[in-house]
C-alpha cells in the first residue's frame, strides 16, 4: 500500500501507522527455536524505542519527527578506544530508525530483517515512487544518556579535589559526530558539570533545523584550578577533537556557550591576547626566560582563536570578577581546593629556575606558592581577568545576565541596571558593553537567539 500513488490521505496515514506498529511488534518479538518467525536486527545489542520514553521533567521530553519507521536509540558501551574517546563515558547513544528490509523463507522459518538507519541527517525512505521522511528522535538519544549519566558526581569533586576528577576531563559529542555541522560548544562553570546544559541541549535537539545544522559538544573540566589553565587544556582538547574528526575541514565558525567561569574560558577560545596576558604576569618575554620544558606555561598565556568566527553566549559571566570570591563564602570555598601537583609543578619548576623576580608585583601574591586556584582568580581586580576583559571577541557575543530581583533596565542609559544581580555575579561585572556584544533580557532563550541569528 505504501507504494501506491492512489491512496487517500486517510488510507495513507492508516498504512503508515500499521507499518510503524508492525515494526515495534517485530523489534520486541523474542526469537526462539520453536518460532516460525525470526527477526534479524542490525547494529547494537540494545535499543530504546523513542515513543516509549517518558521524561519525569516535561522540559526533557524528547520529540519525534518524520513519517515512517521506528525511531530508536542504539546503545553501545564506551570501550575507551580511539573511536570512543570523544563520547560520554556512560555510553554511546546513537539516533536511528528501523525499517523493514528483506523478508524471506528459510525452510519453514519466515525471516524478517530490520535495517538500522543511522540518523545523523534526515533520512528519506522510498516505497516505489513515494518518498517518506524517516522517524527520528535525537532528543530520545540524549534522554537515554541523561538517565544513566553520572558526570554530576564530579561537580564538587572537580572543584575541591581536581586530581580525582581529572580522568573525566574532555570534550564529548552528544550524539554521533557529524563533521559538516557547526560545532556548538557548551562550557560549565565553577563547581559544576555538563548536566547544567540538559534543558538547553534538549531544546536544541528537539528543533529539527538546529539539530541538523549544529553539533553539540559538552565540555567537562575539574574547576578547582584557575580558568586560564583550564582554558589551555580545553583548547587542546577541542583542537585534538576537531583534528580527529575534521582533519581537512576549515574551522570557519562555531557557537560557544559559557556559564559563569565557563564564560571566561569561552572568551579565551575566541580571543588573541598577543603578549597582554603574559606581560600582566611576567616582567620578561617568553623568548628570554622560557626553555623547551615550559611549553605548557606559554600556552596558558599566549594563544589564538580556535575558529575564524564565533558566536559566543556569556551566561552570568564575571568578566570583572565576583565580590563573592572575596567574601567569607569565597574564602571557605578557596580553602577547600586542593590544587593538583601536576598543575603546581608547571609554575614551580619555572619559578625555582628563574626566581620570583620575574613575576610582576600584581601577580606575585598569586604565584609565589605556585597557585592560584579558580576562586582567587575570579576575585575583582585580578591582573589576568583585567587583561582578558580588554580583548575583543573574534566574532559576535551575547551577554545573558540573570537577576533575582528586577528583570528590566534601560540598557542605553544603564539606569536601574547596576542593581541587577543573580546573587553571585553583578550586572557591572557581567555586562561587557562593547559594540560587538548584545545584551539579552530574560525573556529570550539561547535556543531562540541561535535560531534567529543562524537559521532564519
Amino acid at each position: 500500500m505504501l507504494s501506491r500513488t492512489d491512496l487517500t490521505v486517510k488510507n495513507k496515514r492508516n498504512a503508515i501507522n500499521a507499518y510503524n506498529d508492525s515494526l515495534l511488534s517485530l523489534l520486541k518479538m523474542p526469537n526462539s527455536e520453536q518460532s516460525h518467525l525470526e527477526v534479524i536486527r542490525d547494529g547494537a545489542d540494545s535499543y530504546i524505542v523513542a515513543s516509549e520514553m517518558d521524561a519525569k521533567d516535561p522540559r526533557l521530553q524528547p520529540k519525534i519527527w518524520g513519517e515512517i519507521g521506528l525511531a530508536v536509540t542504539s546503545i553501545e558501551r564506551n570501550s575507551g578506544d580511539i573511536d570512543h574517546v570523544y563520547y560520554p563515558k556512560e555510553g554511546i547513544f546513537n539516533v536511528g530508525t528501523f525499517i523493514a528490509g528483506d523478508i524471506y523463507l528459510d525452510g519453514l522459518v519466515l525471516k524478517v530483517h530490520l535495517k538500522f538507519h543511522d540518523a545523523i541527517y534526515s533520512q528519506k525512505i522510498k516505497f516505489g515512487t513515494n518518498t517518506h521522511t524517516a522517524r527520528v528522535s535525537p532528543g530520545a538519544a540524549y534522554l537515554g544518556l541523561l538517565n544513566v549519566a553520572d558526570i554530576d558526581d564530579f561537580s564538587l569533586l572537580g572543584f575541591t579535589t581536581p586530581a580525582k576528577a581529572e580522568a573525566r576531563r574532555g570534550v564529548f559529542s552528544i550524539g554521533k559526530f557529524a563533521a559538516d555541522k557547526i560545532p556548538l560548544v557548551m562550557i560549565h562553570g565553577l563547581n559544576s558539570d555538563p548536566l547544567i546544559w540538559k534543558y538547553l541541549t534538549m531544546s536544541i535537539l528537539n528543533e529539527p533545523d538546529l539539530q541538523t545544522t549544529h553539533q553539540i559538544l559538552h565540555v567537562y573540566y575539574p574547576s578547582g584550578p584557575p580558568p586560564f589553565f583550564n582554558a589551555m587544556m580545553i583548547r587542546r582538547d577541542i583542537d585534538s577533537f576537531l583534528s580527529t574528526f575534521q582533519p581537512d575541514a576549515s574551522r570557519s565558525e562555531a557557537v560557544i556557550v559559557g556559564h559563569s567561569m565557563g564564560g571566561i574560558i569561552a572568551k579565551t577560545l575566541v580571543s588573541s591576547p598577543q603578549y597582554a596576558s603574559w606581560d600582566a604576569t611576567f616582567k620578561s618575554r617568553p623568548e628570554i626566560v622560557l626553555m623547551s620544558e615550559n611549553a605548557e606555561l606559554q600556552d596558558i598565556f599566549i594563544f589564538e582563536p580556535l575558529f575564524e568566527h564565533a558566536t559566543v553566549f556569556f551566561l552570568d559571566t564575571p568578566h570583572r570578577g565576583s565580590a563573592v570570591a572575596n567574601s567569607f563564602v569565597g574564602s571557605v570555598g578557596s580553602a577547600l581546593v586542593r590544587l593538583p601537583s601536576d598543575f603546581k609543578s608547571i609554575f614551580k619548576n619555572f619559578i625555582e629556575r628563574v626566581g620570583v623576580k620575574v613575576l610582576t608585583p600584581e601577580m606575585l601574591p598569586f604565584l609565589k606558592d605556585f597557585g592560584p586556584n579558580s576562586v582567587q582568580v575570579l576575585a575583582p581586580g585580578h591582573p589576568l581577568m583585567q587583561a582578558l576583559l580588554k580583548l575583543p571577541v573574534n566574532g559576535e557575543s551575547y551577554s545573558i545576565i540573570g537577576s533575582n530581583t528586577q528583570h528590566v533596565c534601560d540598557i542605553n542609559s544603564l539606569i536601574g541596571c547596576t542593581t541587577i544581580s543573580d546573587g553571585v555575579v553583578e550586572f557591572n561585572s557581567a555586562f561587557l558593553g562593547d559594540k560587538k556584544d548584545h545584551w539579552l533580557s530574560n525573556p529570550h532563550t539561547i535556543r531562540s537567539i541561535i535560531s534567529k541569528q543562524l537559521i532564519i
